[in-house]
């Protein structure tokens, strides 16, 4: 029937909303969702912002509006192409803020459709005046597998060798000492091919200033588990090609979480990992990572050392957008959304050239791109984009607490 794909989207979503199907973040962040209209390619929806997707001070949490376009970016994709759809390129536009429970109307639909890729735009308003909240604009890529046949996986080789690498670099046997420092202490609970779950303390070795989680070596950690789990899958070596951290809430030094990290997508030699951080207890989600990952032929035996660490350069990224964003706004930042494309490997001890500056400013939302490229020739290496909240404290000011 013509309209089939129209209606296991919907249902899709209905069992998202209730929980059914997918993770609880997808269902936190739709709560309270309606469909008022649908057809194929084009859908409408009315929604009044759930306390649950709170930020500090009581507005839709920047992270949670952008799962939120990417998750009713995807339903109206599926029922335009009948297929599974994972973003490969995705950006968001903040044009205002919206506080908790203020009503709002969303309209999606897909604007382009270029075989296996299509293109969908998710607008966001605020219900009355129709004011733009957000944008979001998705290339989002098909394949035959449908949702009940997502991925096939079975056990072997490359699991047994993704943890015993995964125990080499936390006992310091190889990698680099920040690989180890970021994964001090982690345990595996539970491992099988292309997804894994995690125990993990936080050590004091990754505090920030404040006694939270540093985001840089949660960026880390993110990537590393992405690598292992994506090589218990493919048996290969991969390098990270593009890389979005959300971060949802901060996380004390000595705190129990639990990380859960899967391959949900697999296009040959590019595959597509999600990570999530959750705190132990309450479930409340901390961080989600997601990568897409590059694999080639060689074995984790023949990888080559001596490159950048991306985590490392994940690191650095995040600590120049807020020495950027200080210098503009004179308030401490906190990142709450950031992405990283590479575009290249950099070997240690390689000079490099690196340009920051602030690209948008929402009052407390500010945006910041850092592009790092190689001297002489100005190849891009890697280039990140990262929305940031600042606080009313200044330096001085934290200095003091």
């Amino acid at each position: 029937m013509e309209n089939d794909s129209l209606q296991t989207s919907l249902a899709w979503l209905r069992d998202i909303l209730q929980g059914k199907i997918g993770h609880g973040l997808d269902t936190r962040v739709l709560q309270g969702l309606r469909v008022i209209h649908a057809e194929k390619g084009f859908m409408r929806f009315d929604f009044v912002v759930p306390n649950s997707v709170s930020d500090i001070d009581g507005n839709w949490n920047v992270g949670a509006l952008a799962s939120l376009v990417d998750l009713l970016g995807g339903v109206t994709i599926f029922s335009f192409a009948n297929r599974v759809v994972t973003s490969v390129d995705f950006s968001v536009s903040y044009y205002s803020t919206a506080k908790i429970q203020e009503h709002v109307e969303i309209e999606s639909k897909v604007s382009a459709n270029k075989g296996n890729l299509i293109h969908a735009v998710v607008e966001v308003k605020r219900k009355g005046n129709g004011e733009v909240i957000a944008v979001g604009k998705l290339w989002m890529a098909s394949n035959k597998l449908s949702k009940r046949n997502y991925l096939k996986m079975e056990g072997g080789d490359s699991l047994k060798t993704a943890l015993a690498w995964l125990r080499g670099v936390i006992n310091g046997k190889i990698g680099h000492g920040l690989e180890a420092r970021v994964l001090q202490g982690l345990r595996v609970t539970h491992a099988e091919k292309g997804f894994m779950r995690f125990d993990f303390v936080i050590p004091n070795t990754v505090s920030d200033v404040d006694g939270n989680w540093h985001v840089g070596a949660l960026a880390s950690l993110l990537d590393l588990i992405g690598i292992v789990t994506i090589y218990s899958f493919a048996n290969r070596v991969i390098s990270t090609v593009d890389f979005n951290a959300s971060y949802y809430s901060t996380a004390k030094i000595q705190e129990h979480v639990e990380i859960e990290s899967k391959v949900t997508a697999n296009r040959g030699k590019l595959l597509h990992v999600v990570i999530e951080v959750r705190r132990k207890g309450n479930g409340e989600v901390i961080a989600v990572g997601k990568q897409w990952m590059a694999s080639n032929k060689q074995t984790l035996a023949q990888d080559v050392d001596g490159n950048l660490s991306v985590g490392a350069l994940s690191s650095l990224l995040d600590v120049i957008e807020i020495v950027t964003i200080y210098s503009f706004a004179n308030r401490t930042a906190s990142t709450v959304d950031f992405k990283v494309s590479y575009y290249s490997t950099i070997k240690i001890q390689e000079h490099v050239e690196i340009e920051s500056k602030v690209s948008a400013n929402r009052g407390k939302l500010m945006h910041v791109v850092v592009e790092v490229r190689r001297e002489g020739n100005g190849e891009v290496i890697a280039v990140g984009k990262l929305w940031t909240a600042s606080n009313k404290l200044t330096f001085a000011q934290l200095s003091k607490l």
